[in-house]
């Protein structure tokens, strides 16, 4: 088999079992008998391949062949495996993936793997990076990113970031009530007085800080330990 430049003595058994393209290809070549200077015949007439590059199917022989260099695939090659498995139909080569994504999560920005999540049709960690890119301010992510999610995705995001911008206004204006006063208190009004100004000027002022806003549980956080 040849792909670029390159020849590959590979069993097309083994291909099989990993790609369904790969079986149907040897599936109509094992009917037909076999030739001189048929495709696949010698190596001065292999099965070429022109839509794959070398690496391209030199990470998908790890996966069928289940070998991989000692420091495994980098990103670059989870994606391209991720292209193999649309193009060649390989459930095998989309789960290791996925695997691969999933372990090194955290490493990328939750909108690079919402790109990928639609781009690919990967469910298992959309929820999770959707959750995590709620953190981020809208002008924080960038304009080719903001086109690879997508109108739907696009807009959920930004009326969910409204809401909770609408929801922390809310909380900074309208302090919790208190429900109970001290048995030591002797002015419950001023003591209300002193707690909706207390509020305000904490928890108020972290939500509403327009220079460094801070996210609703950090504000909780700094409010109960100051």
């Amino acid at each position: 088999m040849q792909v670029e430049n390159a020849l590959f003595k590979v069993h097309a058994t083994q291909l099989s079992r990993t790609s369904i393209a790969f079986e149907e290809m040897f599936s109509v070549g094992s009917q037909l008998p076999l030739t001189v200077g048929m495709e696949g015949s010698s190596d001065d007439h292999p099965i070429i391949i022109p839509e794959l590059s070398m690496n391209m199917f030199e990470l998908f022989l790890s996966v069928a062949y289940n070998s991989w260099k000692p420091e495994g695939p980098t990103h670059d090659d989870v994606l391209d495996l991720l292209r193999f498995s649309n193009k060649f139909m390989s459930q095998k080569a989309h789960d290791v993936a996925i695997n691969h994504l999933h372990e090194r999560r955290f490493q990328h920005k939750p909108y690079e793997l919402l790109a990928l999540c639609l781009e690919f049709s990967i469910s298992k960690f959309f929820v999770p990076a959707f959750r995590r890119l709620v953190e981020f301010r809208i002008r924080d992510i960038p304009g080719p990113v903001r086109r690879r999610l997508g109108f739907e995705v696009w807009n959920a995001f930004v009326d969910l970031k409204e809401l909770l911008d609408e929801h922390n206004r809310i909380v900074a204006c309208e302090e919790p009530p208190i429900v109970t006063h001290s048995p030591y208190c002797t002015d419950n009004t001023a003591c209300f007085i002193d707690w909706r100004q207390l509020w305000w000027n904490s928890m108020a002022r972290f939500l509403l800080d327009g220079r460094n806003p801070q996210k609703f549980h950090e504000a909780i956080e700094r409010v109960t330990t100051t």
